[in-house]
């Protein structure tokens, strides 16, 4: 299922003779490229274009220059396109989804809105693919995951101190959702995914690396910026995320103990005294506290109708789905209110039908064939998706820049993974 088209040499698809062979200033280039996509993915702001709020990254503002790199790329035979059947066959999936519902789809969005549709399911490909060929070697794949942990601090404070200035001087601010922190990203539940993300990513630098003493502090700012975040779906999702890691990743003597400790720290929470109002002290732990809250709780009651009508929206157009970025409300809402359903795969679903739902999880699952069966750090690896795809139970993600990037850097791990084996070794 590789479904890829390659222009170049097979040295340059290892990565090594091309990679030497390159002038130290393009090398510099590419590496800034990679730097700046990378350092502008979290960095979002809505737009109102058409009266329909649109959600744009600062990294949209690198493509540009990203798909220059590509057009150079292919002018000296080196572009690479995994994946390419995909690409085709999602953009052909997103495009009958708004074809077969235009009158709704122009009727909802407006002309610009299905134009800005069609064009976002193209940019996030193309942020794929800039990554994919900018990623040729073990240090391009290193330098980026070191920029994403770096970068990924600023935007946990920002989001913390947002949060912060909300809960103690009353500030309203654009970092906060109220108390929640939500920093760049413009969604607390986003926010925290991007951490968790980061969380991860952390840790299979260290697997990569060994011990680095700069990457300890990230990890306790990213779990801090997480919990300011009080995203139940995502403190949710990086503890089965670690369960799994636990299980696949360490030896039974590790397993032992981690399940010892997980037991233990249950039952001194059972134990402490007045939980009930330590609890209740802050908004923080107040909301938390709710990660279990039954589906029939007035807390959940607005998901829960959306996910009912995601599963309307499905039944009515099982094949083709309503249309791409179209997710109506119950009946008893305004017929042309779109919203986001907060479950990536019954939105999907909703959205492009079984069609367009197969082709984007064939694409998010892909880096799990090749990764999967390997050993040493490539389990590790997949943990980052792991844990975006458990946040996909309660967002809607497959337009989150983030994702795509992550996608990109498994995708240059698999093909620079005997070098960073070697380098795993030596470490």
């Amino acid at each position: 299922m590789s479904s890829g088209v390659h222009f170049g040499n097979t040295a340059w698809r290892m990565g090594i003779t091309a990679a030497s062979a390159e002038p130290s200033l393009a090398r510099r280039l590419r590496t800034l490229l990679i730097v700046l996509t990378i350092l502008a993915v979290p960095i979002t702001q809505a737009f109102d274009l058409s009266g329909k709020q649109t959600n744009f990254a600062a990294s949209d503002l690198v493509l540009p220059f990203g798909v220059m790199f590509l057009a150079w790329q292919m002018l000296q035979g080196r572009l690479r396109l995994p994946l390419f059947t995909l690409f085709c066959l999602n953009v052909a999936a997103v495009a009958a989804s708004l074809l077969f519902n235009v009158d709704m789809a122009v009727a909802a969005k407006g002309s610009t809105g299905i134009a800005i549709e069609s064009a976002k399911v193209v940019s996030l490909w193309l942020l794929f693919y800039v990554l994919v060929n900018a990623l040729r070697t073990r240090a391009d794949f290193l330098c980026a995951l070191r920029f994403w942990l770096l970068g990924a601090v600023p935007i946990a404070l920002i989001g913390i101190g947002g949060a912060l200035a909300y809960q103690f001087a009353g500030i309203e601010n654009n970092y906060s959702l109220m108390f929640r922190a939500q920093g760049t990203l413009g969604d607390a539940n986003l926010f925290a995914c991007y951490l968790a993300i980061s969380f991860f990513l952390a840790l299979l630098y260290l697997k990569l690396c060994g011990m680095t003493r700069w990457v300890l502090p990230a990890i306790a700012v990213y779990l801090t910026g997480i919990f300011f975040s009080a995203s139940r779906g995502c403190m949710l999702a990086v503890g089965v995320t670690l369960t799994v890691l636990l299980a696949i990743g360490s030896s039974w003597k590790t397993r032992l103990v981690g399940a010892a400790a997980i037991l233990l720290a249950a039952v001194v929470l059972v134990a402490i005294p007045n939980k009930n109002e330590l609890l209740a002290s802050n908004p923080f732990t107040e909301r938390l506290a709710t990660a279990t809250v039954s589906i029939e709780d007035d807390a959940a009651a607005d998901r829960k109708e959306l996910w009912v009508a995601s599963v309307e929206n499905f039944t009515s157009a099982p094949i083709f789905g309503i249309g791409h970025g179209y997710s109506r409300r119950p009946s008893d809402y305004d017929p042309n209110e779109t919203s986001q359903i907060h479950n990536t795969y019954l939105g999907l679903l909703g959205e492009t039908g079984l069609v367009g739902f197969t082709i984007y999880m064939l694409t998010f699952c892909y880096p799990v064939v090749g990764l999967w069966r390997e050993k040493g750090s490539s389990r590790f690896a997949l943990m980052p998706l792991l844990v975006i795809g458990l946040c996909g139970l309660t967002l809607s993600l497959e337009n989150f820049r983030g994702l795509w990037v992550v996608l990109a850097m498994l995708e240059a791990y698999r093909r620079t993974g005997a070098q960073l084996a070697g380098a795993e070794v030596r470490s």
